[in-house]
């Protein structure tokens, strides 16, 4: 059980903005930078942000508004190429604010690094509460069980994700006879919804008093009521009234309120990451495996690491191999989510069904015989063979993540070493000898 902590934690986040940002673009996720700082606020007051990396690097440039819009400060760290020096520099901060006598009571750690483990042990120590945040794929076993509470970032933007498919069923339709500041009224009411449901999941009954902090906390912009309404239970009957919350017994600020319907994230559109321009002086490796995986994540395509990825397609073609019958995609689909879940890889559902639809694109599969990609096709069809074997699958799926980024910048440098930390994780002899390997194969194909 996590330790007793007042009413309103006052809370500290660190952030390793260069693990969060290389995690997302692997995995082909957007940075949001809302949705962490919005499900902290769920938790407690916000006294202290900061996020450690280096600024000056080309794959944190893109990013660095979005910090600088949710009040983050940016820490500077000298680092290397693929070394980031940001979790000893975390630490180091965290024990030192963790000692002083007016410390926050709540550490926030963002980042899914083995290497913070002690840093929590010695915080709940000190009699710290202590949440963690980071990327299922990329998240340590051991950090997400020893803090006392983890949020996956995954799970965060699989909220936004709701928003897009249900926006328009959540929003009542206008009447036509509606008063110009309704839309306000509705993102009011949208944040009273939002502050029931998180004192909800904490166990603690949502009364007038409790609701109303929790609005003030979650958005420090709502200091009062708007001035059509002359009590905060007004507030609460037009919010009934739409649809968002329900008014339960109690009178005064002492009545209790019950979500009426799913929250769901609701955020200002984002801007498309950065793609990074052309520069007078040659892109240098860092650079452009920056600019690789910006592309891949504005494609929307997660990059299962190697040793991952090459396991899923041999396990795959050994069951291709020992099932004469024909598959269809959905159960391909399913074949690799239930592969990755037993050999406990974490991935997500949307990375194996990207895997298939790379492997349907670097003709992989016969569709009833032929070899060809079928961009429509009845997932459910019992028609698909293996086209090539394993070898060959293998290596047409790291040639199409190639050719999929050069269809998407034309003019894009491909060079050896940057792809082969891309594909493999590293640079050595036999990668880099792969990768030049699949570059001629790309010009031989065009």
């Amino acid at each position: 059980m996590p330790p007793s902590r007042p009413e309103n934690d006052r809370i500290a986040v660190f952030i390793d903005a260069e693990n969060l940002i290389i995690s997302a673009q692997q995995a082909g996720l957007p940075l949001r930078m809302e949705l962490v700082m919005d499900s902290v606020r769920e938790e407690g007051v916000v006294s202290f942000a900061r996020a450690y990396g280096d600024w000056s690097q080309a794959h944190m440039k893109p990013y660095q508004q979005d910090f600088l819009s949710n009040v983050i400060e940016m820490s500077m760290l000298a680092t290397s190429y693929e070394k980031n020096t940001g979790d000893m520099q975390i630490a180091c901060d965290a024990l030192e604010m963790a000692l002083i006598g007016s410390a926050p009571h709540c550490f926030v750690i963002v980042g899914g690094d083995r290497d913070f483990v002690p840093l929590v042990q010695k915080l709940k120590r000190y009699g710290m509460r202590v949440i963690g945040i980071g990327l299922r794929r990329t998240t340590s076993q051991y950090l997400d069980k020893v803090c006392d509470q983890f949020l996956y970032y995954d799970k965060l933007v699989g909220e936004l994700d709701d928003v897009d498919s249900s926006a328009a069923a959540a929003t009542p339709a206008p009447s036509g006879n509606e008063e110009p500041g309704l839309s306000e009224e509705h993102l009011l009411f949208d944040l009273m919804l939002r502050a029931v449901v998180a004192l909800e999941r904490k166990g603690v009954v949502p009364n007038g008093t409790s609701v109303n902090n929790m609005m003030r906390q979650l958005d420090p912009k709502y200091t009062a009521l708007p001035p059509q309404y002359h009590r905060f239970r007004d507030l609460a009957e037009a919010a009934q009234e739409d649809g968002f919350v329900t008014i339960r017994q109690g009178s005064g600020l002492g009545f209790e309120l019950e979500s009426a319907r799913k929250y769901t994230r609701s955020l200002p559109s984002a801007s498309t990451p950065v793609r990074l321009a052309a520069f007078d002086a040659p892109d240098d490796d860092a650079t452009l495996l920056s600019r690789y995986r910006s592309i891949l994540q504005e494609k929307g395509v997660p990059l299962i690491p190697w040793e991952q990825r090459e396991k899923l397609i041999r396990s795959l073609w050994e069951e291709f191999e020992s099932n004469p019958q024909p598959f269809s995609m959905h159960s391909i689909n399913h074949l690799l989510m239930d592969l990755a879940a037993r050999s406990m890889y974490q991935l997500p559902d949307r990375a194996c069904q990207k895997l298939t639809h790379t492997m349907n694109i670097g003709h992989c599969f016969l569709f009833d015989g032929q070899m060809e990609y079928r961009g429509r096709l009845d997932f459910y069809e019992e028609n698909i063979r293996p086209a090539v074997d394993v070898e060959q699958a293998v290596r047409r799926v790291n040639r199409t993540y190639l050719t999929g980024m050069l269809k998407d910048d034309p003019g894009l440098e491909l060079r050896q070493r940057p792809l082969s930390m891309l594909l493999f994780s590293d640079g050595n002899d036999a990668h880099l000898h792969e990768v030049d390997s699949l570059l001629q194969g790309i010009r031989q194909y065009n």
